[in-house]
C-alpha cells in the first residue's frame, strides 16, 4: 500500500471468515483478560485486497471491543447475506456504548490519506479509513446506533470486482 490506499488495485479471492477469525485470535492472544463473545455466520469469499480488508475488519472489531459498556461482556455478531447482483452485505453488531447518530456523517468523512501502515492498522484515521477501503472496493458502509445499546455497521461489497 506504500502508506496509502490509492495504490494500484490488485483484487484476489479473499476469505473474509479467515481474516476475521485471525483478527479475533490476535485479540485473544494479546489480551489475557479477553472476554468477548463472537458469533460469525455466512461470511463470503470475495475479490479484494486482503491487506486492506484486514485493516477494515480489524478497525471495526477493535472499535466494538474498545467502546464496551462497563461490567458487560462484549458481544460482537458478524454475518453476511448475499443480495441481488452478487453484492454481499456484511453486518457487524455490538452491544457497546453506541454513539450519537448525529456524528455519523462526520466520522466517515474522508480526507487525503497519507499515513503509514503499522501492523494491520493505519494510524489515526479510524472509521475514515474504513470508508476509503470500502470505496476502493466499490462498496458502501454505513452505521446505526443507539447510545447505550450498541452499534451496527453494515458494509456492502461486490463478490467480484471489475478489473481496470
Amino acid at each position: 500500500m506504500n502508506g496509502t490506499v490509492k495504490s494500484k488495485k490488485r483484487f484476489l479471492p479473499v476469505n473474509l471468515a479467515n481474516i476475521i477469525e485471525s483478527i479475533i485470535e490476535q485479540y485473544r492472544i494479546s489480551d489475557p483478560h479477553y472476554n468477548a463473545f463472537f458469533k460469525m455466520e455466512m461470511l463470503p469469499i470475495i475479490q479484494g485486497d486482503g491487506k486492506m480488508l484486514r485493516v477494515l475488519f480489524d478497525e471495526l472489531i477493535s472499535n466494538a471491543l474498545k467502546f464496551k459498556r462497563e461490567n458487560v461482556r462484549s458481544i460482537v455478531d458478524i454475518f453476511g447475506q448475499k443480495e441481488k447482483n452478487n453484492i454481499w452485505r456484511i453486518s457487524i453488531f455490538d452491544n457497546g456504548i453506541g454513539f450519537d447518530q448525529k456524528i455519523l456523517a462526520r466520522i466517515f468523512r474522508t480526507s487525503s490519506i497519507k499515513n503509514k501502515v503499522v501492523g494491520s492498522k493505519i494510524e489515526g484515521k479510524g472509521l475514515k479509513i474504513c470508508k476509503e477501503i470500502v470505496d476502493y472496493h466499490n462498496g458502501s458502509i454505513y452505521g446505526k446506533s443507539i447510545i447505550g445499546q450498541g452499534a451496527k455497521f453494515t458494509i456492502r461489497l461486490p463478490e467480484k470486482q471489475c478489473h481496470e
